[in-house]
């Protein structure tokens, strides 16, 4: 048969005595827990990491800090909850003083000493000392201890919070404190490493003679070869190589200009002018005709016979002197655009000469280059350790620390356990659901004669079929009940 929920209110009605009787039951033992059991007192401390920034002299806030950060807070909870460090508080606490507080043995306390006696006695051929005993004591003593001790890192902030409980308030607190000092005095010990503060000292040492090495070279290489910036050297020489080019062009483009001016002259004093006569003249307009292409220029033939000198016009005496004066200049001028030009002419093959050697020079000095910059790189990073190092030893060693106390561990009055506000509601509700349980359990109980009491009414009533056995537990009660008296 099936209970449905709600035949609930009928089972429990009918079996009230049984609620009652577990709810007061469960409620009284939670009365007596909380009367007689041994109280327990916590005691608290708050501690704040400080950022790494601060004692490694960074001053950059990035991700990588925040994660980094985050790593120190976890790395402080696991170092509280090491059995090294309540080893270490517990020594300095005390062992005696926390012995006679701690005759209250759990049951993994009990557990663990009685798999301890039975290792112990498996040894009985050998002498066990008493201090091996008394190691196992204080071991047990220890585990007990971590187990009461809550580590929590709160959330998007630097504080860790500590929670230490026990019997007496007085050990929780000086206890807890002995642990503060423990992992203040491990952090601060992290912070003093003289000895990798001198292997950093001495790397350093040794970067910064390897790159002035490396600058040495570098400088006599570029002072010997007159490299100082491949690619601005470069441009420097791309540049003046064009500037020589364009003015070359130009300085070639005069000297034609100015051949072809002397050509024209030369021409007009042969047809004008008696030059036959004037040695001196004539080799000049010959070595001019000579010096041009044949029919560079057109010559012009005489018209007429050249005058004798008795009989040139005073016109043509001017034109004759400043033709003779403008041959002058312009062979003048010509002799000097030549010589630009060869000037010119060289000065690009050094230009050339040069970029050629700047070439061949190029990668030496690149890989030289990217040598001492790789060594300095080295050097600074390993001046930024030794930095750190030597910031953290003199913190150590003034007693400066990455961990601060915000709150200090203060004796606690109230205790956390027993808690009559906790226990008795608890108990009242623990008594309710075993009650439920019971009552359920022996409406269980009484169904198959309630079954048969059913079938039996059926038979008297000239029913064939069996009982209903999807009707509740509650109607079969229900109508066992009505049909008792008229069976009576």
């Amino acid at each position: 048969m099936n209970i449905r929920l709600s035949d609930l209110p009928g089972i429990v009605w009918l079996h009230r005595g049984i609620v009652l009787l577990a709810i007061f039951a469960m409620t009284g033992l939670a009365a007596v827990v909380a009367l007689t059991a041994p109280l327990s007192y916590e005691s608290k401390a708050v501690l704040r990491v400080s950022p790494a920034q601060l004692m490694e002299a960074k001053s950059d806030a990035s991700l990588d800090a925040i994660g980094q950060q985050e790593r120190r807070l976890n790395s402080l909870a696991a170092l509280a909850r090491s059995e090294d460090v309540m080893r270490a508080a517990v020594d300095h606490y005390g062992v005696e003083r926390l012995i006679p507080n701690s005759s209250a043995l759990g049951v993994s306390d009990i557990f663990w000493s009685f798999r301890s006696s039975l290792h112990l006695a498996e040894r009985s051929t050998y002498a066990v000392s008493t201090e091996e005993k008394r190691q196992r004591a204080v071991s047990l003593l220890i585990n007990r201890i971590r187990a009461s001790l809550v580590v929590s890192v709160e959330p998007k902030t630097d504080l860790v919070s500590l929670r230490l409980s026990h019997r007496d308030p007085a050990v929780a607190t000086g206890l807890l404190k002995e642990v503060i000092a423990v992992i203040r005095a491990r952090t601060g010990e992290q912070g003093s490493r003289s000895d990798i503060a001198s292997f950093l000292a001495d790397q350093r040492r040794q970067h910064d003679e390897a790159f002035v090495a490396r600058l040495k070279q570098l400088t006599d290489f570029s002072t010997t070869n007159a490299i100082f910036s491949v690619d601005t050297q470069r441009t420097l020489l791309l540049d003046r190589q064009n500037v020589l080019v364009t003015t070359m062009q130009k300085s070639a483009n005069d000297i034609v200009e100015k051949e072809n001016q002397m050509a024209q002259l030369s021409n007009q004093l042969q047809a004008v002018f008696p030059i036959e006569k004037y040695p001196q003249i004539r080799d000049m307009v010959q070595t001019i005709a000579k010096s041009r292409q044949a029919g560079s220029v057109a010559r012009l033939k005489p018209m007429r016979p050249a005058l004798e000198d008795d009989k040139l016009p005073l016109l043509l005496v001017k034109v004759y002197q400043e033709t003779i004066q403008s041959l002058f200049k312009l062979q003048t001028e010509v002799a000097g655009l030549l010589a630009v030009k060869q000037k010119l002419t060289n000065d690009a093959a050094d230009v050339n000469n040069e970029l050629n050697r700047l070439a061949l020079q190029a990668a030496t000095f690149e890989r030289m280059q990217m040598d001492t910059k790789r060594a300095r790189e080295t050097a600074d990073q390993y001046a930024i350790y030794a930095t750190n190092e030597q910031i953290k030893a003199a913190a150590a060693q003034q007693g400066l620390t990455p961990v601060d106390v915000m709150e200090a561990p203060n004796v606690p009055v109230i205790p956390i356990f027993p808690n009559p506000v906790i226990l008795l509601p608890f108990g009242m509700l623990a008594g309710l659901v075993l009650g439920l349980a019971c009552a359920v359990f022996a409406s269980t109980r009484r169904q198959p004669t309630q079954n048969y009491v059913r079938f039996a009414h059926n038979e008297d009533d000239g029913v064939s079929d069996g009982p209903d056995r999807t009707e509740s537990v509650g109607t079969i009660m229900a109508t066992a009940r009505a049909r008792a008296p008229h069976k009576a």
